[in-house]
């Protein structure tokens, strides 16, 4: 004999603990992130030049061979600009 099962069962209730409107799943501290490494690199920036470890030889533009081409590493010194 068929047995009726609730009205309630199989259906999820909505929780206002829920997050809601947060588009694609992503970290909640992502843009919190990239302003910091924004924040970051732009000090870096303003108070030294980026040079090349050996004065006139810049990196070499040729990519290393692979699936995503990164570039070759390279060494470069940090001079403190001056105030």
């Amino acid at each position: 004999m068929a047995q009726e099962l609730p009205a309630t069962m199989g259906h999820l209730e909505w929780q206002s603990s829920y997050i809601s409107a947060a588009g694609r799943r992503q970290c909640l501290g992502e843009s919190l992130a990239k302003m910091e490494l924004f924040l970051f690199s732009t000090c870096l920036i303003q108070k030294f030049q980026l040079m090349p470890a050996v004065p006139g030889q810049p990196p070499s533009r040729v990519p290393e061979q692979g699936l995503a081409c990164p570039p070759k590493h390279f060494h470069i010194r940090f001079l403190e600009r001056p105030r």
